[in-house]
C-alpha cells in the first residue's frame, strides 16, 4: 500500500507514510446472502419482495419531517402481506414453485403452476401514485372445475424509522377495508411530530433503481428528496451525501427525465448549500455527520457542469439557489487551499474515511475540473463572484492552471512502473500510494484532467490494476479492485474501469450478481454476490451513466 523513496534523480525523496490506526466507518460484510426482489416509484419503496414465497416482508415512504424512512413491516416472522391459493379447499405450497422475471427491467413478476393451475402475479407501482397494485391471476389447466381461493395475507407487526439503522415508533396501528377505493387500508397514527449488449438489462435495470430509490418524494411535504437509498438493506439509507446524489446519482437522472434533474439541482443547491462538502445530512439539510469532504463539495459544481453539458439549459444559472450558491460555494472551496503548496485539502476521504495525508491527488484533479468550469463561464459572462472583502473578482482560469502545476510538483511518485500520481501527500515529501473506488485516480483522464495516453495516468492505471496494489483481486473469477474501507471487489471499480476505457469492467459486470442484478458496495470474490452495501441505490445511477457513457463513446 506505501512506497518509499526510490524516486527518479531530480525528484524530491518521499518518505513511507506512518498511519496511526485510523477510524474508519466500514460496513458489516455477510456471508450469507439472501436474494430479494424490488421494484417502487417515486413515493413508495417495496425493497423487500421475498422470491420463494412473493411475500412483501416491508414497504417504505420518505418522510421530511422525520428526516428519514417510515417503513411499515410484517411481524412475529411473517411478511407484511403474501399471496395464498387454496385449491379443492386444500392449501397449496407456493415455496419453491415461483419463477421470477422484470417486465421493463423493472416491474417484478413471477409464475407457479401446480397439477391443475397455473399462477401469475404483478407487482408494480405506476409512477405518480401514492401507492403500488399486486395482482394475482390463476389459470385452470386441468380438465375439470375447481373450486378456489386466492388472495393475500399478512401481519402488520410495527412501523420503524429509518437512517442508516431502523428505530421502532410508538404509534397506533389501524388495518381496515375501505369500500369507497376497495382496498386494504395501513393507517399509523403519528409517533413522530409531523411539520454493453450484454450490460443492456443491467443498464435499464439500474437505471430505474436509482431513479426510483435515490431519489423520492416525502410523503408530507411533497418534495424532492435525493438519498444514498430508500433501501433499509444498504447501511446507511435515507440520508443525504452530495457525492451519491450529485456525483454518481444525478448523471443517471438527466438520462431519465431532465425537467426532474433540474428540479433535483435547484433542491439540493437550496436545502443542502449551508453544510456543503460536509459528510453526511438528514433529509431537510441540517447536518447528520460531520467531517469536509472535498470531493462532496466540488460535486455541487460538477453536477451543475454535468446539467448545462448534457442539455445546454443554462436559464438555470438564473435561478435564485444557484446564483447564490455558487458564490458561497466558491468562498468554501477557496478556503481549503493550502497556500504553501497550492493544493486543496481534505479531512475525509471518498469512502468517508480519514485521510492519511491532507492533500489527495483525486480530489485536486476534481479541483481543476471544478476551477475550468467556473473558468468558461466566466468567460462568457455567466458567473460573476466576489471574493475577499467583496471587491475581488478571482481568475479561475489561472486558478486552474496554479492547482495544475501544484498537482505534477507534489502528486508524482516514482513507482514500481515509472513515475505515477500518488493517492495522498502532504507537500513535504511524503505520499501514500492507494487507490479508492469511489474516487479514484483512473477517473483522472474521464475528468479531462489528462489524457488517457498520458504516460503518468498509464503508470497509475497499470499500478492500480495489478497485484502490485495490495487491494486487487488479481487472482480468481472476479478481477477487480477492492479497497481498505470494504476489501472485496467493488461494482463502482468496475464502472471507473468503463469511464476509463479499460477493458476490465464489462467483463466483471457480466460476471457478477450482485444484489440480483442490483448495484451494491461490494461482492464476493469468486460468487459475485453481494457482501456489503446491498441496494446501493446512488452507486446503480453512476454504473447506469458508466454502462451508457461507455457506450456511447464505442460509436453506440
Amino acid at each position: 500500500m506505501f512506497t518509499k523513496n526510490g524516486l527518479d534523480s531530480g525528484h524530491p525523496v518521499r518518505s513511507e507514510a506512518v498511519v496511526a490506526d485510523p477510524i474508519l466507518t466500514v460496513p458489516v460484510g455477510s456471508e450469507d446472502y439472501h436474494r430479494r426482489i424490488l421494484t417502487g416509484n417515486e413515493y413508495i419503496s417495496v425493497p423487500e419482495i421475498i422470491p420463494e414465497t412473493g411475500g412483501i416482508a416491508s414497504l417504505n415512504v420518505l418522510h421530511m419531517a422525520s428526516c428519514g424512512l417510515l417503513e411499515f413491516c410484517g411481524g412475529k416472522g411473517k411478511p407484511l402481506v403474501e399471496p395464498f391459493l387454496r385449491v379443492n379447499g386444500q392449501e397449496c405450497e407456493l415455496k419453491g414453485r415461483l419463477r421470477w422475471y422484470y417486465r421493463n427491467h423493472w416491474e417484478p413478476g413471477f409464475y407457479g403452476q401446480g397439477k391443475q393451475w397455473k399462477l401469475q402475479g404483478r407487482i408494480f407501482a405506476p409512477p405518480g401514485h401514492r401507492g403500488g397494485i399486486y395482482v394475482l391471476s390463476l389459470k385452470n389447466t386441468g380438465t375439470g372445475s375447481l373450486e378456489i381461493d386466492i388472495g393475500w395475507r399478512g401481519i402488520w407487526g410495527s412501523i420503524n424509522r429509518t437512517v442508516f439503522k431502523r428505530k421502532p415508533l410508538g404509534e397506533k396501528r389501524r388495518l381496515f377495508f375501505d369500500r369507497w377505493t376497495g382496498s386494504l387500508i395501513l393507517e399509523a397514527d403519528s409517533g413522530i411530530p409531523l411539520a454493453a449488449p450484454h450490460l443492456e438489462g443491467l443498464f435499464h435495470r439500474n437505471l430505474f433503481f436509482n431513479y426510483f430509490y435515490a431519489l423520492g418524494r416525502t410523503l408530507d411535504a411533497e418534495q424532492w428528496a435525493p438519498v444514498t437509498s430508500r433501501s433499509p438493506h444498504y447501511y446507511v439509507s435515507a440520508a443525504f451525501w452530495s457525492r451519491d446524489a450529485l456525483l454518481w446519482s444525478f448523471p443517471a437522472l438527466l438520462l431519465v427525465e431532465k425537467s426532474t434533474a433540474r428540479e433535483v439541482l435547484l433542491v439540493v443547491f437550496k436545502r443542502h448549500l449551508e453544510r456543503a462538502g460536509e459528510h453526511s445530512h438528514y433529509l431537510n439539510g441540517i447536518l447528520l455527520y460531520p467531517g469536509f469532504e472535498l470531493d462532496q463539495l466540488c460535486a455541487y459544481f460538477l453536477a451543475l457542469k454535468h446539467y448545462l453539458e448534457f442539455g445546454s439549459d443554462f436559464s438555470i444559472l438564473l435561478e435564485e439557489p444557484i446564483r447564490h450558491g455558487l458564490g458561497l460555494l466558491v468562498q468554501k472551496l477557496l478556503s481549503r487551499k493550502d497556500p504553501r503548496t497550492g493544493l486543496y485539502s481534505t479531512f475525509l476521504d471518498p469512502s468517508d474515511d480519514p485521510v492519511c495525508y491532507p492533500f489527495l491527488i483525486y480530489d485536486n484533479a476534481l479541483t481543476w475540473c471544478v476551477l475550468q468550469f467556473l473558468a468558461s463561464l466566466q468567460e462568457r459572462d455567466l458567473l460573476e463572484v466576489k471574493i475577499g472583502d467583496g471587491t475581488e473578482e478571482p481568475n479561475f482560469r489561472e486558478m486552474a492552471q496554479q492547482l495544475r502545476a501544484a498537482i505534477y510538483e507534489h502528486g508524482l511518485v516514482s513507482g514500481p512502473n515509472g513515475l505515477m500520481f500518488a493517492w495522498a501527500v502532504n507537500g513535504c515529501g511524503d505520499f501514500q500510494l492507494y487507490d479508492n473506488p469511489p474516487g479514484s485516480l483512473q477517473l483522472l483522464a474521464y475528468y479531462g484532467f489528462c489524457s488517457r495516453e498520458d504516460e503518468i495516468y498509464v503508470h497509475t492505471v497499470n499500478w492500480i490494476r495489478s497485484g502490485q496494489n495490495p487491494f486487487f483481486h488479481v487472482k480468481g473469477p472476479l478481477v477487480e479492485a477492492g479497497s481498505l474501507h470494504a476489501a472485496n471487489p467493488w461494482p463502482l471499480a468496475a464502472a471507473n474501469d468503463l469511464l476509463a476505457l479499460n477493458r476490465g469492467g464489462a467483463d466483471f459486470l457480466g460476471k457478477v450478481s450482485m444484489d440480483n442484478g442490483f448495484a451494491c458496495e461490494t461482492v464476493h470474490p469468486e460468487k459475485g454476490f453481494a457482501t456489503t452495501g446491498q441496494a446501493f441505490a446512488s452507486a446503480a445511477g453512476f454504473l447506469a451513466h458508466a454502462i451508457w457513457w461507455r457506450y456511447k463513446r464505442e460509436g453506440g
